[in-house]
């Protein structure tokens, strides 16, 4: 597990963007992907395992992957909107759990998830 403190998210609001997403990337160390709208990810040419997190329309975790191995398929998860993929850690390192809230910045095309309590519109908020 990589030892970082924040992590620079781009998001993939297209066919394109969210189809391609991760695939053929060979690391992301300190940045992630925000899928939206989407309600499951593959894994296909992907080299690496991340985790994966399942949020709904006004921000509530719904379901949590840690370490989704390449080749795979996550199942569809309903009500889901948005799907956070980060690096293997990041679920634990941030807290993310079932039930948890988070405020995803509007309107940002990057965005940053940090371990410091940030009310930057900038950073995403974890309640």
């Amino acid at each position: 597990m990589e030892d970082y403190h924040s992590l620079q998210i781009k998001r993939a609001d297209t066919f394109a963007k969210r189809f391609i997403g991760l695939m053929f990337r060979r690391s992301i160390h300190n940045s992630g992907l925000l899928l939206s709208p989407c309600n499951s990810v593959h894994m296909f040419f992907m080299r690496f395992p991340i985790d994966v997190v399942f949020v709904d329309q006004v921000g509530r975790i719904i379901f949590c992957i840690k370490e989704l191995k390449p080749w795979r398929v996550s199942p569809i998860v309903k009500n889901s909107y948005y799907v956070l993929e980060m690096p293997c850690g990041s679920i634990e390192r941030f807290n993310l759990h079932e039930g948890k809230r988070i405020v995803i910045p509007k309107d940002k095309k990057d965005f940053f998830v940090t371990l410091k309590s940030e009310n930057n519109e900038n950073h995403l908020q974890v309640l």
